[in-house]
């Protein structure tokens, strides 16, 4: 029970933090840099990005809070729990990402195929 309420709780706090500076960002009208990252790992160009905005807030906000609540069950030192969240993070932001850039880039196309040669993440 433990575990789901700080799921909870966490997930609250990032995701209300994460949908205030999305509009923020809106209202100043610049482009995250969550968004520039998503748009670049997949070579995305025709995207509504106020809508990708929302969709990468709550995203985020999950991967936010998975990584916390798994990172916490550990009963290990501080350090190790830095970085088994760290290493969980990027792989859970690296595939959520390449899946819903892969779902984004079908709807895009009329014949429902994804590009074969899709620019990789940072070689």
């Amino acid at each position: 029970m433990e575990f789901l309420m700080f799921y909870l709780i966490v997930f609250i706090i990032s995701f209300f933090t994460l949908l205030i500076n999305h509009f923020i960002s809106i209202k100043k009208e610049r482009v995250r840099k969550d968004i520039e990252l998503f748009l670049f790992w997949n070579n995305l160009k025709k995207v509504n990005k106020e809508k990708l905005g929302l969709i990468l807030v709550l995203l985020n906000s999950i991967i936010i809070s998975l990584t916390a609540a798994v990172s916490t069950t550990f009963n290990f030192g501080y350090i190790w729990q830095i970085l088994i969240a760290l290493a969980f993070m990027y792989a859970f932001m690296y595939s959520t990402y390449n899946l819903i850039g892969i779902y984004i880039e079908r709807r895009e196309n009329k014949n429902g195929k994804h590009n074969k040669n899709r620019k990789k993440m940072a070689k």
